[in-house]
């Protein structure tokens, strides 16, 4: 008897079914790429906040040791300097400069408490920062990749200190030569819930943040150097791509469509769109009035 053996026919796939899995691939990508790309800049968020948190402790570590002062928020002028001195920075300084938009992260009086040259790098630059150049008026580039992303209230210094009368808009005021003074004490602070202590900025030239909205009620206009960032939201918040026209269509899309953390005196973090602190018009904003007097 004769046995007959049959072999299974074999099927390859046809064009149109491997079109239709690569279109079906396509369609899943382009759902899910949105979502994780939401998912990586929330992440970025979350660490750039944590960031902040921890540059409020190490400050309430450094106010410790300090009859409670804060200290002062590093300015280039008077930080990479050689009249400035080390010991000068160390001794008061958040951090010194090699200069703008530069952190020199060996000389800083927080410094102290954060060993390690990699976690301070990390701690001052928000893992979302697009890299933009350097404001100091207008957008400028500077020597060196800028590798900061924060500022301290410029206030939050001494107000006896001789350099602060250059920031309260007094044009007869001369620059003053570098004293040793620290920060405002801790509990000076008026309502410290409601003002922001440290800013995420549009590239920091240097680490005081002057009043960056209108204040109408005292007179004082927007200073242009210090800019709160909108980079946590996606494309349309990248501060790179946005319309720096005021008034225009996409400078106000930009206001609201992202936003940036910042640390109030309280040490709680909020994440503020541009155009909530560029826009407020309370009589007490979140920079004034900072004192009782």
């Amino acid at each position: 008897m004769r046995h007959r053996t049959f072999a299974r026919a074999r099927h390859a796939f046809t064009l149109v079914e491997l079109l239709v899995v690569i279109g079906i691939i396509a369609i899943l990508i382009s759902i899910l790429l949105p979502a994780l790309n939401r998912a990586r800049d929330k992440a970025r968020a979350v660490q750039c906040a944590s960031n902040e948190r921890q540059l409020y402790m190490l400050c309430m570590m450094f106010a410790q040791d300090h009859a409670q002062h804060l200290p002062r928020a590093s300015w280039s002028s008077n930080n990479y300097v050689a009249g400035g001195g080390t010991e000068y920075i160390d001794e008061i300084n958040c951090w010194g400069q090699t200069g703008e938009g530069l952190v020199d992260f060996e000389h800083g009086g927080l410094w102290r408490y954060l060993p390690g040259i990699q976690a301070r790098k990390n701690i001052v630059l928000c893992p979302g920062d697009n890299g933009e150049q350097v404001r100091y008026g207008s957008i400028h580039e500077v020597a060196g990749e800028r590798n900061f992303s924060y500022s301290f209230h410029a206030y939050a210094q001494d107000r006896t200190d001789p350099e602060m009368g250059l920031y309260r808009y007094d044009t007869n005021a001369a620059i003053m030569t570098p004293v040793r003074k620290l920060g405002v004490r801790v509990g000076s602070v008026k309502n410290a819930a409601d003002h922001i202590y440290i800013w995420e900025e549009i590239g920091p030239n240097d680490g005081w943040c002057l009043n960056p909205m209108d204040d109408t009620f005292r007179g004082i206009t927007a200073n242009f150097d210090d800019t709160p960032t909108g980079r946590h939201g996606g494309q349309r918040a990248l501060n790179a791509m946005r319309d720096q026209v005021p008034g225009s269509p996409g400078y106000n899309a930009w206001l609201k469509s992202g936003s940036g953390n910042h640390c109030f005196f309280d040490g709680h973090v909020e994440a503020l769109a541009p155009g909530q602190i560029l826009l407020d018009k309370r009589r007490n904003n979140y920079y004034l009035p900072l004192f009782d007097n």
